[in-house]
């Protein structure tokens, strides 16, 4: 279908994916051979389709509350204070041992308010 669209030369959008993954290799294969543009956001979809859309201010982001246990709460803070930081620097810093520290980071990843990085780094979503 894309192939068919690029050839009566409608615009061809595409979000590229994993490079390993097989599901996004469709999608990958037509960035590569020019045959769709490139889509990392809505803005970039309005700019090929000429329209005009008045952009809202996204400087001051609103803050949802999120449902997080006392615990839970200093963690999210020591976070956005510190930025990216490993289990260690926030086991010394909020005085909770490491063990405790992976299980209630685990609960917050399953939140989706903080993600795992390599070297045991956390930082906030």
């Amino acid at each position: 279908t894309a192939n068919l669209a690029f050839d009566y030369d409608r615009e061809v959008m595409a979000f590229p994916g994993r490079v390993n993954d097989v599901q996004f290799a469709g999608c990958n294969r037509l960035i590569k051979h020019h045959k769709a543009h490139l889509v990392e956001s809505a803005q970039d979809i309005a700019a090929l389709l000429n329209w005009d859309v008045k952009v809202k201010n996204t400087s001051a982001q609103m803050e949802l509350p999120l449902d997080l246990s006392s615990e839970e709460q200093r963690i999210f803070d020591a976070l956005r204070n510190e930025g990216g930081t490993t289990i260690d620097s926030l086991s010394a810093i909020l005085g909770i041992p490491s063990p405790i520290l992976v299980g209630i980071l685990l609960e917050m990843e399953l939140k989706n308010v903080v993600r795992s990085l390599p070297g045991k780094l956390y930082e906030l979503v």
